[in-house]
């Protein structure tokens, strides 16, 4: 999910705002109707007084530049601008001008330089889960990090992802060394460069942090067209705005990731509570003592409009060297819990993705809105009382969200914003 605004004379990247939107000069029938007629021609460059790809065997302006030659393709027919029109949330249509697929960071690289030049808005998008149309960019170019995909892992400390890389096949990758990230959401259809610009999360946060804090090195190209690498021992100011910035300051074309030992096999099962206050305290005191190796948790509505909670809990070892179970829920306030179940490590993360799978088709074509917040623990059981109140008496709220805690000291990017104190509770 990266987004960068592109002007003429730009010399800083900044977020979009009413004077960088195309003005009433733009006609989209006016555009739709010359690109119909031109269909199958090829694009060498764009007019910026009429806001019109100048087409081959076409007279361009005096003074217009010819576009740059690209290892990929441009893309301006109607079927490519549709489908980049639209994100997850699918409730606010941004149609670019053209859809760059590039076939190395280099087309990356000169087609920001060339947007500078002819006031164009650039964005990135790898598979558009943006809720709120951060991917979309009307009028200008959106680049389609899909292309750009190689994944390599270069020892056992760190592995190499492309943009438009899913973290599925990341995570093949790195399991032929007997290797894993440490701390992602298990959703094999999210690719690296959405996942690193929004923040990321998953169940070994508690112990990792979020995704952004296991990056250790970026290439990104700026808002001025410059390809630079950045880590937190050089650049790293720009490092720091990248990492869960939303996409507001380069486009990230590399990224280097910490890869960790990955264990042999895990077991996950449910402590299971009615009151909510039991539940907060279990769930504050397992991510601060760090007993599980999966920490996860969910608030659900029941069909007399109570709320149960579950505390998903997991831990991974090495095959015959299962722990204590029972000794883990030493202490712990739930009423009951479900069977364990028992699964190799690459099991643990297949069912999730093959879920989010089904999930994302479940709910294509519908208008989405989604709600994240970060609720301070001290805080936590007053707040959360009052909202599901008032979604008890909704019909049309959800049965259910993703109700987790997170150790905040684990956290650090500066933009991957979070309440101060130890712990925090998520509502998603």
């Amino acid at each position: 999910m990266t987004r960068v605004i592109c002007s003429a004379g730009m010399r800083t990247c900044h977020p979009l705002s009413e004077e960088n939107k195309m003005g009433d000069s733009f006609s989209r029938r006016m555009f739709l109707r010359r690109a119909a007629a031109a269909s199958g021609s090829v694009i060498v460059g764009f007019d910026p007084q009429a806001r019109l790809w100048i087409l081959q065997g076409q007279a361009p302006p005096k003074g217009l530049e010819d576009l740059p030659t690209l290892d990929g393709t441009l893309a301006y027919d109607d079927a490519s601008r549709q489908a980049f029109s639209r994100d997850h949330g699918n409730y606010i249509f941004r149609q670019p001008l053209a859809v760059l697929r590039p076939g190395s960071i280099k087309d990356i690289v000169q087609m920001v330089k060339y947007a500078n030049r002819h006031q164009l808005q650039v964005s990135m998008r790898g598979q558009g889960h943006s809720r709120s149309g951060e991917t979309l960019v009307e009028g200008g170019i959106v680049v389609d990090s899909r292309t750009l995909r190689a994944v390599e892992v270069r020892n056992d400390e760190s592995v190499d992802a492309g943009p438009g890389a899913f973290l599925g096949e990341v995570y093949e990758e790195a399991f032929t060394k007997d290797l894993t990230l440490p701390a992602m959401p298990l959703c094999s259809e999210l690719s690296v460069g959405g996942v690193l610009s929004a923040g990321g999360w998953g169940g070994t946060s508690h112990r990792f942090g979020a995704a952004v804090d296991s990056v250790q090195e970026l290439e990104v190209v700026t808002g001025e067209g410059n390809l630079v690498t950045c880590s937190p021992n050089e650049q790293s100011e720009l490092f720091e705005m990248v990492l869960a910035g939303l996409g507001q300051c380069a486009l990230i074309v590399r990224s280097r990731i910490r890869l960790v030992a990955a264990p042999s096999q895990v077991v996950l099962w449910s402590l299971l509570y009615d009151d909510l206050e039991e539940y907060l305290s279990d769930q504050e005191l397992l991510v601060l003592d760090g007993r599980f190796d999966h920490l996860s948790g969910r608030a659900s509505r029941e069909k007399d409009g109570d709320w149960s909670f579950r505390i998903q809990v997991g831990t991974f070892h090495a095959a015959g060297k299962e722990p204590d179970l029972r000794a883990l829920e030493n202490g712990l306030k739930f009423r009951s819990s479900s069977e364990k179940n028992r699964v190799s490590y690459r099991d643990y993360i297949a069912p999730e993705t093959d879920r989010a799978a089904t999930w994302a088709a479940a709910r294509l074509g519908r208008q989405l809105g989604d709600l994240v917040a970060f609720i301070p623990g001290p805080g936590a059981r007053d707040l959360t009382t009052e909202i599901l109140s008032e979604m008890s008496k909704s019909a049309y709220g959800p049965a259910s969200f993703t109700f987790p805690v997170h150790n905040l000291a684990r956290f650090h990017r500066p933009l991957f914003k979070l309440p101060t104190g130890e712990v925090a509770f998520s509502l998603w």
